[in-house]
């Protein structure tokens, strides 16, 4: 004897397979919507980037800038790596920065864009692999900051 399933069955079991991954899809949401935020609180900022980074040929390029202050970062605006403050943020792990002057001075590009306080977070692809970085950054120095 064969059990028939009724159509409510269906329409039920359907609706059971398809709420659990949009309630995570929505949750990822919601925790990437939250990013930008705390950031900015962070730095108090100015200037608000999202880069993407071209490991191959050391180039990182800005494909989202928000300026609000001082500081003007351009969208499309491609440069070298090995000096840049999200790449030490990478390397090191220390994602906010109060006092950038004490810690990263010998940066030219942060000393030329007179950055106090940064902060940073990898924008990583589904295996893991960091493709961008997210910046905040401001001329002036934030207590909210660690």
């Amino acid at each position: 004897m064969a059990v028939q399933p009724s159509p409510w069955n269906v329409v039920l079991l359907g609706l059971a397979i398809v709420t659990l991954p949009c309630m995570s899809i929505g949750m990822v949401m919601l925790a990437h919507d939250r990013i930008p935020g705390r950031m900015e609180k962070l730095a108090t900022i100015d200037e608000l980037t999202g880069a993407s980074v071209d490991f191959s040929r050391e180039v990182q390029t800005v494909l989202y800038s928000r300026n609000d202050g001082d500081v003007q970062i351009m969208e499309g605006l491609q440069v070298q790596r090995f000096d840049t403050l999200c790449k030490r943020s990478l390397e090191s792990g220390r994602r906010v920065v109060s006092n950038v002057k004490d810690i990263r001075g010998d940066s030219r590009a942060a000393s030329e864009l007179g950055i106090c306080t940064y902060a940073s977070a990898p924008v990583c692809a589904q295996g893991g692999a960091v493709i961008g970085t997210l910046c905040a950054i401001s001329r002036n120095i934030s207590h909210n900051a660690p």
